[in-house]
């Protein structure tokens, strides 16, 4: 049985962006009562085996901008651990994923911009 922790595995979590999203979540985390891991791997250079190590006491876990390959993202939902996704998705896997939508952004600031 996994213990009440949430993994976040991440490339870069002292980037401002990166860094927002763990601190978002491990406020939301400790508000319920669980604890959140930080799981760093230089991209693309993932440990599977340091993250293979920590899949047994993790409850779910979050991937923030591709950290890991589709394949590994579909090896990981095969084995019913729950997955969510930060800035980015896998089109035919059934998990959640937040993403930004950088071109309707860019052109509001052209527009802003020009005008």
């Amino acid at each position: 049985m996994s213990r009440r922790t949430l993994g976040i595995v991440t490339n870069f979590p002292e980037e401002v962006f990166q860094s927002d999203v763990i601190k978002g979540a491990q406020a939301l985390a400790a508000e319920h009562g669980y604890a959140v891991e930080v799981l760093t791997f230089p991209a693309p250079d993932v440990d599977l085996g340091r993250l293979e190590a920590a899949l047994p006491g993790l409850s779910g876990l979050l991937v923030i901008a591709n950290i890991l390959s589709d394949a590994q993202l579909a090896g990981l939902h095969a084995r019913g651990l729950p997955i969510s996704l930060v800035s980015h998705y896998v089109p035919y896997l059934p998990v959640p994923a937040i993403t930004s939508n950088n071109r309707q952004g860019i052109a509001m600031l052209m527009r802003h911009l020009v005008v």
